[in-house]
C-alpha cells in the first residue's frame, strides 16, 4: 500500500496503512498464499476505481484487478 498507494493516491490516512498491514509477507506474515504487494496493489485499484455502494457498477475495478 505504501509503495504504490502514496504515489497514486497522495497522502494516505493512517487507517489505510493499518488496513494493509496484515497482508505483509503474505496474509498474517505466513509467507504463503496471497502476496502483500499484490494485495496492496488491488487495494489501490479499489481506492481509485472501486464502488462506494451496491448500486454502482464494479466491473471496471474487477477488470483492472484481473489484469
Amino acid at each position: 500500500m505504501l509503495a504504490v498507494g502514496e504515489h497514486k493516491l497522495g497522502r494516505l490516512e493512517p487507517q489505510a496503512i493499518r488496513m494493509a498491514n496484515p497482508f505483509g509477507g503474505g496474509v498474517g506474515g505466513t509467507r504463503e498464499e496471497l502476496c502483500g504487494a499484490l494485495a496492496g496493489g488491488v487495494m489501490v485499484i479499489g481506492a481509485l476505481d472501486g464502488r462506494t455502494d451496491s448500486s454502482q457498477n464494479d466491473e471496471h475495478a474487477y477488470e483492472l484487478a484481473k489484469q
